[in-house]
């Protein structure tokens, strides 16, 4: 778990013993970055080469943003007797722990911009919890089996995929019993948890706290006799953000140190099963107009996070059951994948968060099971647990399995794909989004040459008594359609001209019983195989 020593220097300013009596916590932003000893020309001062190889092979440039703050200004800022906590080249800016009169002499400094309260010093011991899940307490043998097999992992780790070499920050709360649950043994071994640092309690030691980061990360990199997380074979930095009690804006400028922190280091994704609505302090909470994807401090590190090559999943909240309705931050980011929950008939759970964005724009991005997922709790069992905390994770998973496998693909593009393979790609909407994407789907996408029929399956799930089936482009020929059931078993054949143009073929499923199915559809000389949920 070691860190390079100009990674530490940049980002741990100070290990804080506890907050001071007096002293509340605040964002100090700067004017610029004037005179600052970094420049972008050599960015191995501030950046690992495997984060500097991140940007070269998406084609993205070291800009100013990616400086650090300018060291005399946090000299000049200290020298008013505050305390300085963590820094943020992104937002250039600091976050200090200072009285009353510290802060003033701060806000008057002439390179200071302004002075935003973020915290009390004092951590309090009421609150919310702001993880998105929650835990049914049950207990199980192999549940990971059906969690997989909805995103077809279960297909990826066959093919030998399993996150090997990609990078996996994972922001959430405490990790405790991670260095000594047997879920992790193979991944402590091998020294793939490559950091770890708890900002939200100000300490090395993110092996503390609330179990739910440990819960979250073993849906990821957990690997039992009877459970498999979805990319075991990954590299992991470990990141608790949120102060579990209590709820301030604090922990938002937290997820922004830890995302930087992952950027330096080299992380290829962030998951996040976090999200941020309102605050202890009502004067900090956000209004669902505020959820644009570009005003709330999460959603602006996030996209700061993707604008240098990263993919960044986050739940999508558990409010939809709540007068508050909607996604949270930073779900509510276009450069997020915001990940909704469905149960394992594929229905919405009542508790998953609905889109729009005050924008207009779709969300969540897509659905995977997050109703009864199991986990490995810290002391080494298996238990269920229920919300987006733990749809989020599954995604996450599938995301470093596409990187693994197709390595020079961007950012961008994996959002997109994400997006594509979804079972709704073409009829998306505000409660499962684009649906739930899968393994074999992207490798369809991939893999099958471009001047392929390219086919459509619609609706699904299917609700009423007619799938839709369309292919293009059409040129006359004969198009072979098979229904299966989980058995292998042949329910239906049907053949079809691929003449349809705007018009699909309508293939009648109203003698199929509710259940999973896998349609086939035989075009020319692919195959392209489809899972199909029948309610």
């Amino acid at each position: 778990m070691a860190i390079n020593k100009f990674i530490a220097a940049l980002f741990l300013l100070s290990l804080p013993s506890g907050w001071l009596l007096g002293q509340d916590r605040y964002m100090v932003f700067f004017k610029d970055k004037t005179g600052t000893p970094y420049s972008v020309s050599q960015p191995e001062q501030f950046l690992s080469q495997k984060s500097i190889t991140r940007r070269t092979n998406q084609g993205i440039p070291v800009v100013e943003q990616d400086l650090p703050v300018n060291p005399a200004y946090i000299a000049e800022v200290k020298a008013t007797g505050a305390t300085i906590k963590y820094s943020s080249k992104w937002f250039n800016a600091i976050l200090m722990e200072a009285t009353s009169v510290q802060k003033n002499l701060v806000t008057d400094l002439p390179n200071v911009l302004s002075v935003e309260y973020v915290a009390p010093g004092k951590t309090g011991t009421g609150g919310r919890a702001r993880t998105n899940s929650k835990f049914d307490g049950t207990t199980s043998e192999g549940q990971s089996q059906n969690q997989n097999e909805m995103l077809d992992l279960d297909v990826m780790h066959k093919d030998e995929i399993t996150g090997e070499g990609v990078t996996i920050a994972v922001l959430d709360t405490g990790f405790p019993g991670v260095l000594s649950n047997p879920a992790f043994t193979e991944i402590i071994q091998s020294g793939r948890i490559l950091d770890s640092y708890n900002f939200a309690f100000g300490k090395s030691n993110a092996f503390i706290s609330d179990q739910h980061g440990a819960q979250v990360f073993s849906i990821i990199a957990g690997k039992l006799s009877n459970f498999t997380g979805g990319a075991y074979g990954a590299n992991f930095l470990l990141y608790p953000t949120e102060y579990d009690p209590t709820e301030y804006k604090v922990e938002e400028y937290n997820w922004a140190f830890a995302a930087e922190r992952a950027d330096s280091i080299g992380a290829d994704i962030i998951s996040s099963s976090l999200g941020y609505t309102d605050f202890d302090d009502p004067s900090m909470d956000y209004s669902i107009a505020d959820l644009d994807g570009e005003t709330t401090v999460s959603s602006r590190a996030a996209n700061f996070a993707f604008q240098r090559g990263m993919v960044v999943v986050s739940s999508a909240g558990n409010f939809g059951s709540t007068a508050w309705h909607f996604i949270g931050s930073p779900a509510d980011s276009e450069n997020v994948i915001a990940v909704g929950s469905i149960d394992n008939e594929y229905n919405h759970s009542f508790f998953s968060s609905f889109g729009p964005t005050a924008d207009g724009r779709i969300k969540p991005d897509v659905v995977a099971l997050g109703t009864g997922v199991a986990s490995v709790a810290s002391n080494g069992t298996i238990s269920f647990g229920s919300g987006t905390s733990f749809s989020c994770p599954l995604v996450t998973s599938l995301v470093a399995g596409i990187w693994q496998k197709w390595p020079e693909l961007t950012a961008v593009e994996i959002l997109g794909l994400i997006k594509k393979a979804g079972s709704q790609y073409f009829y998306p909407d505000n409660t499962y989004g684009y649906g739930v994407p899968t393994y074999q789907a992207i490798k369809n996408i991939q893999e099958i040459p471009a001047d392929e029929n390219a086919v459509a399956v619609y609706p699904n799930p299917v609700e009423e008594d007619v799938l839709y089936i369309s292919v293009t482009p059409a040129d006359g020929s004969t198009i072979s359609v098979t229904i299966q059931n989980p058995m292998g078993q042949l329910i239906k054949k049907a053949s079809y001209v691929s003449n349809w143009g705007s018009v699909p073929a309508a293939q009648d499923v109203s003698d199929l019983a509710p259940g999973i199915y896998f349609l086939r559809v035989y075009s020319g000389n692919s195959v392209k195989t489809f899972r199909v949920v029948r309610k």
